[in-house]
């Protein structure tokens, strides 16, 4: 059968249900079925009448569990799966390009679309959303979990933007972004979890695997990417190969670039990270193009690249350090106490790196972080990358809704 829902995210209102039910005569079923949804034309054709007849505007939302759902579902503007995603879903969505991500990605993305532009660069205007036609599909483990989502109040004042998005940061990350053209910030939400992952040169081959790891760390729930690239690497020689995955990975998450200005305007890029003393001079080099953030190893870093416009930090060696941890700088891991001293020091979110697993994320967490980076390598499993990503994804905002 096929459900189509028209709800507003901000004003819960009358879901219409359309479905095949048993018949029914003086009260009593007669053991027939009312064929309402036969086949996937029917589906399609019923959701389209619902769409046209709505007294009033609001999100068309289509459920459905398998593949003679597709259509409808990727008409609507928001298509879900109620999972588990069968094989052949599976097969067919990687057979046309489509992306199947956790339902916590759409709360995401309508919170900084409806929620958190109206805070800061929206000027309190409210738009709508939609992801009809992008290729994009959400699964629901459960009807529960579908109904706290078409039931919840995506405003500045709702449980789950303000577990996701500390209010103070918020509010004053929003304000900064208004000051000398900048061009606003990164919601906080949008750092809860972020892939990280070193780009090949531009003349080798495996760009494919790489894209291809990232969106399997997307669909497990990585709320951004940032793309480590190679020093002194003319990736002029391969700008198709980057508009191509900005194209992809822009449309899904925000994209950040450590260090290289020029692959970030390519990319489109939502932020340049940086050095700390670098900040105040890449902001005015990307003026109104791109944000930028810092990589930050001290309390006083922190607060050079917060004063000088950072819209975000990222402080790696928090528990471990990795290979290109020493080029930056750190001896040996600041451990929590160390993570805790920089959040506090700083209104801006910090992003911790270095040794973080399912097993310290709410540590981390608690001492102040809004979120982790995990490195991601071209060995990786992509189904592994997949549900480890996922099972780290849920212990970080499990945590983030304790800390509030």
């Amino acid at each position: 059968n096929g459900v189509d829902g028209a709800a507003m995210v901000e004003d819960p209102r009358p879901i219409a249900v359309i479905a095949n039910s048993l018949a029914v005569q003086d009260g009593v079923t007669t053991g027939g079925m009312t064929l309402r949804v036969q086949g996937p034309l029917d589906k399609g054709d019923m959701f389209e009448q619902v769409s046209r007849s709505a007294v009033r505007p609001g999100m068309k939302v289509y459920v459905g569990d398998s593949v003679t759902d597709l259509a409808p579902m990727l008409a609507a503007d928001l298509g879900v799966v109620m999972g588990p995603v069968s094989p052949l879903m599976q097969e067919v969505a990687a057979k046309f390009h489509l992306t199947i991500l956790p339902l916590i990605a759409a709360s995401l993305h309508v919170c900084r679309v409806m929620g958190f532009q109206q805070e800061g660069g929206a000027g309190g205007r409210r738009r709508g959303w939609s992801n009809a036609g992008a290729g994009v599909l959400y699964v629901a483990d459960s009807w529960a979990e579908l109904a706290a989502f078409l039931g919840a109040r995506f405003t500045k004042d709702s449980p789950l933007h303000s577990s996701l998005n500390p209010s103070k940061r918020v509010a004053q990350t929003a304000e900064r972004g208004t000051e000398d053209g900048d061009v606003g910030v990164l919601d906080p939400a949008e750092l809860a979890l972020v892939a990280v992952i070193t780009l090949p040169a531009a003349d080798e081959s495996p760009w494919e695997k790489y894209l291809a790891l990232l969106k399997a760390a997307v669909s497990g729930g990585a709320t951004a990417v940032q793309l480590r690239v190679r020093s002194g690497e003319a990736y002029h020689k391969a700008t198709k190969r980057l508009c191509q995955l900005g194209e992809s990975l822009g449309a899904l998450v925000p994209v950040m670039v450590q260090d290289r200005s020029d692959v970030a305007l390519t990319l489109s890029a939502a932020a340049v990270i940086t050095h700390s003393d670098d900040v105040a001079h890449t902001r005015k080099v990307l003026g109104s193009h791109c944000s930028v953030g810092a990589v930050v190893i001290s309390v006083e870093e922190a607060s050079h690249a917060s004063s000088h416009g950072a819209i975000c930090l990222s402080v790696p060696g928090v528990l471990t350090l990795e290979p290109e941890d020493e080029q930056q700088g750190v001896d040996s891991p600041i451990g929590c106490e160390g993570l805790a001293q920089i959040c506090t020091a700083v209104t801006i979110p910090v992003l911790a790196k270095g040794g973080i697993s399912c097993v310290n994320a709410a540590q981390v967490i608690a001492a102040g972080a809004a979120g982790v980076a995990v490195e991601l390598s071209l060995d990786m499993d992509l189904e592994d990358t997949r549900e480890n990503i996922k099972d780290l994804h849920a212990v970080i905002l499990k945590a983030l809704a304790e800390r509030v």
